[in-house]
């Protein structure tokens, strides 16, 4: 008796090549087309001067939509802009190679279009950067475009990572289209492509985000610090008289690295640089809010056309503010001056960059381990699967494909199913109660982290300021010295004591005491930099350490901190104290310096403040 024929069921239009000829196609084509030009057009900063290009993703989209040749010419095309935004055609022949590489992979080496939705394609683009984009990069960049090899590698591992991010994208926008369009046997998704993206998507997306967020904390930590070293300068430059600054081609106020340019309202300017800020003038332009966070600060990089991270490492970090005529900071529109300050901005853009690096380098690491480690996964899972298929399949004569053969499937014992299920049940009380008690041992566990972490931060703290303690500084000094001296680096060590204070002891009592010891400790916490450590090392003793700080830069936040101590009140009984600091500034000396050394000195310096009148700043 012949089989009674099926109803026909309706169909979706499937995604692949049964869209060749229909106008569901082109109308695809030109919207991916458009979307991979406006994907290089549209930059998606990822680090510091580092961002993504997402114009492949459409292109590799293509590829496994309809294979043949559609995606490369896409890539082509939407490459091209990269030749206007970097001036110069390398990275269109490394982006169109890698497009020509998974082309040949799809279509010659991949096999039957089943293979498509495996994952294989990401492997393909893995070692298409280990074996030939990387090499394009150092050849291109390093050899023809002269670029230094810190400059290079960063190149290098950035577009592998921009590649992979777009192969891994279009693979998982094709798994979705497949399993919402599609309905043809050939062009279902297979399990091993599932695990693949899901695997995949859960290793690399918590990764990306954590990296993003370190590297943009590191980046406003660094920048933070470029500023308070520039609005440090510009006040300086404001305090100092006009007729201080003349003397001299480029004045007697020293800044360092550090150019400055004064004009006052009535009209007298003067320059540390003329040359330097007329060719800035000239030849700069702002490079922007990309990758530059507090809103004070500008970067200014080269006009002319060059990659990305050579303009930062030749641009300048720029500040200005105007300033009333006793040198304090006024509103836009009432300032008598106007400063700007230019610091070469090459030290702290590679040190951002090498920042940039190390978080780039771990982000395409996880997602390389993350793709191998994913396809890992979706073979065990896929092999497992084959395991519980091959007894309920049989080939049918002339078959291809394996077919499932219902009628050979045996009937299962109840007994047998009875006493599965039993020995289930036994396992999962097992598992249940050893979750239970594994859940209790992490707490367990936390609680002891969280009291040891708890003890060690009492042993270096100071429990009235919550300063750090002299053990923490004989911890750190040493340490921070050797990397001041292995770097190149400035350091100095800022020692101050409260003046009289037995006096207020005695006067007001100890509570009273302890409440000015907190109000100072409160006063110096709110002009401290990011990087700089603060002790108190005895009764009324404080020190600072400031790794990165050139002796007059440390004399000027010594300043300050005196400034704002002085001004600072402490409520007491009698009415608000006021108290002041002697504070001695010392810097380190390579060449000389030990940690005893240095503290010997500076603690001279504080004697020599104190023993001079008090209430003043004095560098040994």
């Amino acid at each position: 008796m012949a089989e009674a024929s099926a109803p026909p069921q309706p169909s979706r239009p499937p995604v692949g090549s049964g869209w060749a000829s229909t106008p569901g196609r082109r109308l695809a084509v030109v919207v991916l087309t458009a979307l991979a030009v406006l994907g290089n057009i549209w930059l998606l900063p990822l680090f510091f001067g580092i961002h993504l290009l997402l114009g492949s993703t459409a292109a590799v989209l293509a590829l496994l939509l309809w294979r043949g040749w559609t995606g490369l010419a896409m890539a082509v095309l939407a490459s091209l802009y990269t030749w206007k935004l970097w001036g110069h055609p390398w990275a269109i022949v490394i982006f169109t190679g890698e497009l020509l590489w998974l082309s040949l992979a799809i279509n010659r080496w991949n096999g039957p279009r089943s293979n498509d939705s495996n994952g294989q394609i990401i492997l393909w683009d893995i070692a298409y950067w280990a074996l030939i984009g990387v090499p394009l990069v150092l050849l291109f960049y390093g050899g023809v475009l002269r670029i230094d090899q810190a400059n290079v590698a960063v190149v290098a591992v950035k577009q592998a990572l921009n590649g992979l991010i777009n192969t891994s994208l279009a693979f998982v926008i094709f798994l979705v289209l497949r399993l919402t369009v599609s309905q043809r046997a050939e062009q279902l998704v297979t399990l091993r492509g599932v695990f693949v993206a899901l695997v995949l998507t859960a290793i690399t997306v918590p990764t990306a985000g954590l990296t993003m967020i370190a590297s943009n904390q590191l980046q406003i930590a660094t920048q933070n610090g470029v500023l308070d070293v520039l609005s440090t300068a510009a006040s300086a430059v404001a305090h100092t008289p006009l007729e201080d600054l003349r003397p001299g081609p480029v004045g007697t106020l020293r800044l360092g690295d550090v150019a400055y340019r004064r004009l006052d309202a009535g009209g007298q300017a003067l320059s540390s640089d003329p040359a330097l800020f007329a060719r800035v003038d000239r030849d700069f332009r702002d490079g922007g809010r990309s990758y530059v966070h507090p809103r004070q600060l500008a970067i200014l990089i080269p006009r002319r056309a060059m990659p990305l991270l050579k303009q930062w490492v030749n641009g300048y970090w720029a500040y200005s503010s105007g300033f009333d005529a006793n040198g304090q900071p006024a509103p836009p529109g009432s300032a008598t001056i106007e400063v700007q300050v230019l610091e070469p901005a090459k030290a702290n853009v590679i040190r951002l960059q090498n920042q940039s690096s190390l978080m780039l380098s771990l982000f395409t690491t996880v997602l390389v381990v993350g793709a191998l480690v994913s396809e890992v996964v979706g073979r065990l899972v896929l092999s497992e699967f084959r395991k519980i298929l091959q007894p309920l399949q049989v080939a049918g004569p002339g078959a291809t494909e394996p077919a499932i053969a219902s009628h050979l499937i045996p009937t299962l014992s109840l007994s047998a199913v009875g006493e599965l299920r039993a020995l289930v049940d036994q396992i999962n009380a097992r598992i249940a109660r050893l979750n239970l008690l594994t859940g209790e041992l992490q707490q367990a566990n936390q609680a002891l982290a969280s009291s040891r972490d708890e003890l060690a931060t009492l042993s270096r703290t100071d429990s009235l300021t919550q300063c750090l303690n002299r053990r923490a500084l004989d911890d750190q000094l040493g340490t921070v010295l050797l990397q001041a001296r292995r770097r190149g680096e400035p350091l100095s060590l800022l020692c101050f004591d409260i003046d009289n204070f037995k006096a207020i002891n005695d006067s007001h009592g100890h509570p009273v005491g302890d409440q000015v010891l907190r109000t100072v400790a409160e006063s110096v916490r709110t002009r401290l930099r990011a990087t700089d450590a603060f002790f108190r090392i005895g009764g009324e003793e404080f020190v600072i350490l400031l790794p990165d700080c050139s002796e007059l830069d440390a004399l000027l936040l010594a300043e300050q901190h005196r400034q704002l101590v002085s001004q600072a009140e402490t409520p007491a009984p009698d009415g608000p104290l006021r108290v002041t600091i002697s504070v001695g500034v010392s810097d380190f000396r390579p060449t000389s310096d030990s940690a005893e050394s240095l503290m010997e000195r500076v603690d001279r310096a504080l004697y020599l403040a104190k023993r001079a009148g008090r209430n003043q700043v004095v560098h040994q």
